[in-house]
């Protein structure tokens, strides 16, 4: 199926395609499913194992890591991740993927969904589009009556996505990606802002007013 959308970039015009995921994905499948702690080994020795717990909205954070031995990561190969891999809990996601950021140290997974797009589709706009209104319907569709949220792979890969040419994917994803750290730095700068206020307010707070004790009424300055 092809669109075109009311809104672009005005140096592309061709029409936009659909297809579902399994189309388009070089790699899908779920991490290591299974116990981990026996292959458990220090930061020195081992190979970083992302969890679950580690995805937190469309980041990955690396709080109470976890190391696996080098010799678990060899024999698990298919749930090894790279930069540009694509991450989704399996359980209570809420819909939500994280991509492996550029220079992600080498890591192996545990229970998480593993995706890998195409040369044809870009990971960040893969990743934005996943986010989307169009595909977050989907997914609710297929995890409705779980009280977990669970979404496996066979279903992740019927969700449909529609997606333009390669070089306009690209511009799509820089683009909002620069919203986004504009977002950012305002978010950062209203809480610096806010910091400010209440040390001026503590500062300008020198009118003083009585307080009732026992035996007198005491002048007490609210600073």
């Amino acid at each position: 199926m092809k669109v075109i959308p009311k809104l672009r970039f005005k140096e592309f015009s061709e029409t936009w395609k659909t297809k579902y995921v399994n189309d388009i994905a070089s790699k899908l499948n779920v991490g290591f499913v299974g116990t981990c702690e026996p292959f458990y080994t220090s930061k020195e020795e081992g190979v970083l194992l992302v969890r679950t717990g580690n995805l937190k909205g469309v980041k990955i954070i690396l709080d109470e890591e976890k190391y696996v031995t080098k010799e678990f990561n060899e024999k698990n190969k298919k749930s090894q991740i790279f930069p540009g891999d694509l991450l989704l809990a399996r359980h209570g996601g809420n819909g939500e993927i994280c991509m492996v950021p550029k220079g992600f140290p080498a890591a192996n997974s545990l229970n998480i969904v593993i995706l890998r797009t195409s040369s044809e589709i870009d990971s960040s706009y893969f990743q934005l589009s996943y986010s989307t209104f169009t595909v977050q319907k989907q997914i609710s569709s297929v995890t409705a009556g779980s009280t977990q949220g669970v979404i496996n792979t066979s279903e992740i890969g019927k969700l449909k996505i529609t997606f333009p040419s390669l070089p306009e994917q690209q511009k799509i994803a820089s683009f909002l990606s620069a919203v986004d750290e504009k977002i950012q730095q305002l978010t950062r700068r209203k809480e610096l802002l806010e910091q400010y206020k209440k040390g001026v307010m503590q500062s300008c707070c020198i009118t003083p007013f009585l307080y009732c004790s026992s035996n007198s009424f005491l002048r007490v300055s609210c600073c």
